[in-house]
């Protein structure tokens, strides 16, 4: 690969002169790491080409090995001169191993801090976007849950790697640990294509209700962590997923507004998922030790026992045992990792007397 810049026209003659280019150093070039000149001084291969064009055929007429020092300081760039450009798609796109996913991280950094960002906010950062696909990943199994450990055997094939860094903008790429099966398929694959689907949602309430929903709890913890790293700390984070040479890719850009807002949507239906409903009953058991509690509802076999909250536990401290209640109660749908069993746990929200039930004869 080369990266050309035209030095002068002479007579019907163009003069440009050639840098030959490895992919990881085009890339550092061309997003600002390394000023131009620079580049040009300590060329990897050590020498450069000048190539010269015949203006009326287009046809190269000569090409010839030099060095910096041959070329004319006024036709090279001034030297505090960088790009600043997008890389192209199949520079972005190659992964180390063929059948491997890659994420390209590009963080904007704060203004006058240009090539630099905090160890800080990337540690955080990619920790979270990594707590995020792990999450994913569990939930895209079927098995969505709250709380406990993911199982190791999911965490192994939603590790991601970092494999190289680059200037500029400053960007980080990311690799699957484990690469797709033969039929191009990894649980990989499908949370990066969550974390996308979840990420194109924006902050469109009615799409971020219907992903999260399905994905659980987890999922929208995690991504609230996420976007929160980018709404306090960068003016803006592009994602984007490629692999292969296949020319498609997918990419996303937050910037710290636009995490703020889809943030706060997030917390919308994380309040929504988790909203109770009355119940009338009797106060069966309220035991601030192990803050648990057990409701009998009326007028059914209904008996509903749980955790209670903070907020309920001053009212629960004197409330009678045996005493008719209104509760409010939350609920939260777990699912065991084993079985895939779904379980409904309730919080005791709050509590307070109400009218003994009315019987008749």
């Amino acid at each position: 690969m080369y990266l050309a810049w035209w030095l002068e026209t002479m007579d019907s003659i163009d003069r440009w002169i050639y840098l030959p280019l490895s992919p990881s150093r085009l890339h550092t070039i061309l997003s600002g790491g390394i000023p131009t000149r620079e580049a040009l001084r300590q060329p990897e291969d050590g020498f450069l080409l000048v190539i010269e064009e015949d203006l009326e055929t287009d046809l190269i007429i000569n090409t010839f090995m030099t060095d910096f020092q041959s070329v004319p300081s006024e036709l090279l760039p001034l030297p505090e001169a960088r790009l600043n450009l997008d890389v192209p798609d199949e520079i972005m796109a190659v992964p180390m191993r063929d059948r491997a996913h890659v994420i390209d991280v590009t963080l904007e950094p704060r203004q006058g801090q240009a090539g630099r960002v905090g160890s800080r906010v990337v540690g955080q950062l990619i920790g979270n976007l990594q707590r995020l696909v792990d999450a994913l990943g569990q939930a895209v199994t079927g098995h969505p849950t709250l709380r406990g450990s993911i199982p190791a055997e999911i965490l192994e094939q939603t590790q991601l790697d970092v494999v190289s860094s680059y200037g500029g903008s400053f960007g980080i790429r990311l690799e699957t640990h484990v690469q797709d099966d033969v039929l191009g398929e990894s649980l990989g694959r499908l949370a990066i294509q969550a974390l996308f689907d979840l990420m194109e949602a924006g902050s469109d309430l009615d799409k971020l209700t219907a992903q999260l929903q399905l994905l659980q709890g987890r999922v929208a913890r995690s991504y609230e962590d996420l976007l929160g790293t980018i709404e306090e700390s960068l003016p803006s984070a592009t994602f984007r997923w490629a692999q292969g040479w296949q020319p498609k890719y997918r990419q996303f850009s937050l910037t710290s507004q636009l995490a703020r807002d889809i943030r706060m949507r997030v917390q919308d239906v994380k309040t929504s998922m988790q909203e109770g409903f009355s119940m009338t009953g009797t106060l069966e058991m309220g035991d601030l030790l192990r803050w648990r509690f057990t409701i009998a509802e009326h007028l059914s076999d209904t008996v509903i026992s749980g955790r209670i909250s903070e907020q309920a536990a001053g009212q629960i401290q004197d409330f009678p045992l045996g005493s008719p209640c209104q509760a409010v109660l939350s609920t939260q749908i777990d699912v065991s990792t084993t079985t895939g069993e779904q379980q409904t746990q309730y919080t005791l929200v709050s509590i307070e007397a109400s009218a003994a039930p009315s019987t008749t004869t």
